[in-house]
């Protein structure tokens, strides 16, 4: 007999395996900028909200880090012209890019989805 029973496998040889990448590891990959979670991730205290003049978007100012003094303008899609419940004192975080880096009007396009927290309960 050779050590093993006969109804267990041999131990897995997992040199050869890959291991897991992190989320900031695959986002590096998504990505071929090296500008960092800033440049697709945002949230913040939203001050206000208003409704684009085409109808098709809601511009959310949110305030950033603590003391809120930096102010940011997320554009959040309203699809088929139905937006988002956002108010003020919500929490909003967004993933998208940011649009005009280095322009004072920059602000972050929500491309790729945003979460609203009311009074610590997920409203989108």
């Amino acid at each position: 007999m050779t050590g093993f029973a006969s109804n267990q496998p041999p131990p897995e040889d997992d040199q050869d395996k890959k291991p897991k990448r992190t989320e900031a590891q695959r986002l590096t990959e998504q990505h071929t900028n090296t500008g960092g979670r800033d440049q697709y991730h945002t949230e913040g205290h939203v001050v206000v909200v208003a409704r684009a003049a085409d109808g098709l978007s809601l511009l959310v100012t949110i305030a950033l880090g603590p003391g809120g003094a930096e102010r940011l303008i997320v554009q959040v899609p309203c699809p088929g012209g139905a937006c988002p419940d956002i108010q003020a004192g919500d929490e909003l975080e967004a993933d998208g890019y940011q649009q005009g880096v280095g322009d004072p009007n920059s602000y972050f396009v929500a491309a790729d989805g945003i979460e609203v927290r009311r009074n610590g309960r997920k409203v989108t």
